[in-house]
């Protein structure tokens, strides 16, 4: 990683989320703000002269709810590299003169489990943070993401970064999960870029305007999650440890993914987007003040 952001002049690191595992410790996620896990799990192990500079923009993932209290210790760490300020957020970025990307970072995690939550852990921080069925969290969630989205119709580039797929080998998405695809398709999202599962795919969908990244395999890989509808299978790779490569030009995208040992295993490319004519659909659309799209203090 250090190699390549050297090389390439990078401008981040997207983690999309699982910050935090076990590891050595009884406990995933982070114990407290000031867990040691943000030194010895991430700051300690980044220290190349080219990514020790780089900011990071994060998502949570499944792993960083499942001890109590794990995602608010994460959001309100400190660090002037660590960037993850709330459940959702968005950055806009200048790719050229003129040009503009939006990333937009999502929480999916309610998306995907609903109120039961994965565990009873999780269960418990969604109560916590006050997201029910009868609080409409998830429609909430979804109103606010299809909003921020719709302020950059106008962008060359729109990015949704979220832990978990659009659509999973195991075939288990969520009913949410598939709103939030339908929100990509209607607002001609270029890229949608995920973890969750431990292999590296990119799909090209609908008809190549849209390319899926998934970069699961950082840390461990799964021959579980290897694609099962062929049709989309575009890029490939489930025994690869390693990270994907985003870079943008006003005339299109490129990502790379790349192995542990600093091979491309295989490239995909995506062009600008064209504005939509549409219109969001508002009808839950809560404040920024909200829970369900506000970490509570």
């Amino acid at each position: 990683m250090n190699a390549w952001a050297k090389k390439h002049t990078s401008s981040a690191i997207i983690s999309v989320g699982d910050n935090f595992y076990a590891g050595n410790t009884k406990y995933e996620g982070a114990a407290t703000s000031n867990d040691p896990k943000f030194k010895t799990f991430w700051k300690n192990v980044y220290t190349g002269d080219a990514v020790r500079k780089l900011p990071w923009w994060n998502v949570l993932g499944n792993h960083d709810w499942e001890t109590v209290g794990s995602y608010a210790n994460e959001i309100k760490y400190k660090d002037p590299l660590w960037m993850l300020p709330d459940f959702f957020y968005a950055k806009r970025v200048v790719v050229s003169a003129g040009v503009y990307a939006t990333f937009v970072f999502i929480e999916t995690d309610y998306l995907v489990y609903g109120e039961q939550g994965e565990n009873a852990a999780m269960a418990s921080n969604f109560k916590r943070q006050g997201w029910s069925s009868k609080a409409e969290t998830n429609k909430k969630q979804l109103a606010w993401i299809e909003n921020t989205i719709s302020k950059a119709n106008n962008d060359a580039y729109i990015i949704v970064v979220g832990h978990h797929p659009t659509y999973s080998c195991a075939k288990d998405v969520s009913s949410d999960m598939k709103d939030l695809l339908d929100i990509i398709n209607k607002w001609n999202v270029n890229l949608y870029v995920n973890g969750h599962s431990h292999n590296m795919a990119g799909y090209l969908t609908r008809g190549g305007k849209t390319l899926h990244v998934q970069a699961g395999s950082g840390g461990q890989t799964s021959k579980l999650c290897d694609p099962l509808d062929k049709s989309y299978k575009e890029g490939h790779a489930s025994k690869t440890l390693g990270f994907a490569h985003l870079s943008l030009s006003k005339n299109g995208g490129l990502v790379d993914w790349v192995s542990e040992k600093g091979d491309v295993v295989f490239s995909m490319e995506v062009g600008p987007r064209t504005p939509v004519k549409t219109f969001a659909d508002v009808e839950y659309l809560t404040s920024a003040s909200d829970p369900a799209v506000h970490i509570v203090e």
